[in-house]
């Protein structure tokens, strides 16, 4: 998203409008005006956010000690064996391909160029 706004502003400030009005203003001008354009979408998304309710739950969850929550599941995910296999695999396709650009940046026929 942040790529598509950034070539529409780019567009639209570039573009060749009659009069002039925009190489007028300056730059600074420019995109003072582009982001007060924004305003109006911002205030509608705020709106919108103030209208979003969040249901309370039932039930209170009680709360764990800070280590226990914070490091608790630690040890689960570590053990877990698709997790180990996933990480192993990784590391082999980057080591591999490191291999690969290391043997091809040594390589002698590629000095001679």
């Amino acid at each position: 998203m942040a790529v598509v706004g950034s070539l529409g502003s780019q567009w639209l400030l570039q573009r060749n409008i009659t009069l002039d009005a925009w190489a007028y203003l300056g730059p600074r001008l420019n995109y003072a005006l582009l982001y007060a354009a924004v305003v109006p979408m911002m205030l509608l998304t705020s709106v919108c956010a103030t209208l979003m309710i969040i249901p309370r739950p039932k039930r209170e969850a009680v709360r764990e000690p800070f280590l226990q929550g914070v490091f608790g599941g630690f040890y689960d995910i570590i053990t877990d064996r698709l997790i180990q296999l996933a990480v192993i695999g990784y590391l082999l396709v980057y080591a591999g391909y490191s291999i690969l650009l290391d043997i091809y940046a040594l390589h002698p026929n590629r000095r001679r160029r």
